[in-house]
């Protein structure tokens, strides 16, 4: 590294500790945005993934209540089992197979929900018919649960989580019953008796078990508002949570959200808890890790900037001035700078990049010219087969004809212009003798196609022959002439080619007086692309207009006069060149 000798400026400790008190302010408030953003987006997160959570739940409840309900239903609308509990009660083989009978199909509805424990049908004559084996007379009125359900409001429903009756061979579990009266089959006033439904309550537990990760408690709860299932602890009393909750959520005073559910079958409510404890120790936890991870961004930050400062100041305003320059179009410009360090590498960067600039615009420049090569070469071989085709059925047609020498001139014309038009060049450009024997060539072949309509007339001084024209351009204009003009007024006409210089120009004018146009129909040739059937190329006037302009700029081009009944002329300007091999 060299040694500048330079006192080193004072700039650099001002402009760290400004920009370092504009990252630190700048971080604080993101990072006070952020930390009120999370715990918005977490308790939003929180209270929404809890919705979906009790939802499922209360949806599964509601599942696990109705399939109990269907099988009270169904069992009550049974006649086959209705009439064997009708039966009177006798020792006999048929009786005893009635009651197998009625117990195997209490034993089926059983099977359908797999929480359910017994299923009990409790007569008004105090008879007991079970799907569990061996369960001898059972009378409900015994029972304090079946008693207080009795006693309430409800005709049918759920009552409170008991102990199930003990029977042989069955242990005894926590159930809760789902009791239901039937009526008689044919007189649905009159009531003969219950149907009991034991679930097990493990059951119930097993669907009301969540993550407690971000609650304080969860708890399901009857019609009266007593827990049938608790985990935790609710801190709102259940009427008051039911009055003051909106659209399910009701925010305790404390800060933690309750969550209560939809009405269920026979009025039971599922609540949640969000813990607001728990919700801010996730989001203290990840502020604390976005906070060292600024902290470290911060301290980083500064000591990129205290190594970096030094000696940028002096040199930008030299770099600032070349790029100015550059702006304005100076590619001529260029920084000394001997700061070795970065700013010098920039320097001769920047040198490097006006160099590399001015051979970009170059080859930019020669890359355009191809293209338009490119372009040119394209439409000059863009070639009418309908024009060999034609010619080929015209020399097939006379040479059936008998020995006539007008054949040869016809054959000979053809090649002569086959071999000018597709003869591969190095250059876009022909001299303008070589076109005109090509458009002589074109007009020897067509006067044989329209005998005696038309003769061609060439008014050009020999020193003008060897000036350069570009390929293909003049033979369309005499085949525009023919095709359009002298053709559809079968009268005999004159096609005209005068060449003139004007000052550094070619004048060109090809001239017919064949039918002519609107001068309004002539400009617009200019513009469109036209068909040429039949001619050698499918080369239109607009064609050859945008030709000439891609080679020699926007300011040469055709022009068409034309008067409607007189005739036409096209006239063409290019610079005057001399053809080149």
């Amino acid at each position: 590294m060299k040694e500048t000798g330079k006192k080193r400026e004072k700039l650099q400790p001002r402009i760290t500790r400004t920009v370092m008190v504009v990252i630190i302010i700048f971080s604080a408030l993101i990072y006070a945005g952020i930390s009120v953003y999370w715990r918005m987006t977490n308790t939003r997160q929180a209270i929404h993934d809890q919705q979906s959570q009790i939802d499922k739940t209360a949806e599964q409840i509601s599942f696990w209540q109705a399939t109990t309900i269907n099988i009270a239903k169904k069992i009550s609308i049974d006649t086959d089992l209705r009439e064997k509990m009708e039966l009177p009660e006798m020792s006999t083989s048929e009786y005893a197979l009635a009651k197998r009978s009625i117990r195997n199909t209490l034993a089926s509805y059983s099977h359908i929900e797999k929480g359910i424990q017994e299923i009990t049908v409790y007569t008004n004559e105090g008879r007991t018919f079970s799907s569990v084996e061996k369960r001898g007379n059972f009378i409900p009125e015994q029972e304090n649960w079946y008693l207080d359900f009795q006693n309430g409001e409800k005709i049918a429903g759920y009552t409170a989580v008991h102990s199930s009756v003990r029977t042989e061979g069955l242990r005894v579990v926590p159930v809760i019953s789902y009791i239901m009266p039937y009526s008689a089959l044919h007189d649905y006033r009159v009531q003969e008796g219950y149907i009991i439904v034991n679930l097990e309550y493990a059951s119930l537990e097993k669907i009301m078990a969540v993550n407690m990760t971000q609650l304080n408690g969860y708890c399901l709860y009857d019609s009266e508002g007593t827990p049938i299932v608790q985990e935790g602890e609710i801190t709102a009393a259940y009427d008051e949570i039911i009055r003051e909750a909106k659209n399910g959520i009701y925010q305790v005073n404390g800060g933690n959200t309750i969550l209560i559910s939809g009405d269920m079958e026979d009025g039971w409510h599922i609540a949640f808890e969000l813990s607001d404890k728990a919700i801010n120790k996730q989001i203290f936890r990840m502020a604390g890790y976005f906070l060292i991870i600024m902290l470290g961004l911060v301290t980083t930050v500064g000591f990129i900037l205290h190594f970096s400062v030094r000696n940028i100041v002096k040199p930008v305003e030299k770099l600032t001035e070349a790029v100015e320059e550059l702006g304005v179009g100076n590619f001529d410009v260029s920084v000394d700078i001997h700061t070795n360090d970065e700013l010098e590498v920039l320097a001769d960067v920047f040198n490097q990049m006006v160099e590399d600039i001015q051979e970009l615009l170059e080859n930019a420049v020669e890359h355009e010219k191809i293209k338009r090569k490119m372009q040119v070469d394209n439409l000059m071989l863009q070639i009418n087969p309908h024009f060999i085709y034609n010619t080929l059925n015209s020399i097939t047609y006379m040479a059936s004809e008998s020995g006539d020498d007008r054949i040869i001139g016809f054959t000979n014309a053809f090649i002569s212009l086959l071999q000018n038009t597709l003869r591969i060049r190095n250059t876009i450009y022909v001299s303008l003798k070589e076109a005109l024997d090509t458009v002589e060539n074109y007009v020897e072949i067509q006067k044989y196609r329209y005998m005696d309509i038309f003769d061609l007339v060439v008014e050009c001084p020999e020193e003008y022959l060897d000036a350069a024209i570009p390929n293909i351009m003049l033979q369309p204009m005499v085949e525009n002439a023919i095709f359009h003009g002298i053709a559809p007024k079968e009268e005999y006409c004159t096609v005209k080619i005068t060449v003139e210089r004007e000052a550094e120009e070619l004048v060109i004018r090809i001239t017919d007086d064949g039918c002519g146009m609107p001068q309004e129909r002539a400009d617009v040739l200019l513009r469109d692309e036209q068909e040429n059937p039949g001619g050698m190329h499918k080369i239109g006037v607009a064609n050859v207009n945008k030709r000439m302009k891609e080679i020699y700029g926007e300011s040469h081009g055709l022009e068409i006069l034309s008067e409607e009944g007189v005739g036409t002329t096209i006239i063409m300007r290019i610079p005057y060149r001399v053809y080149e091999a």
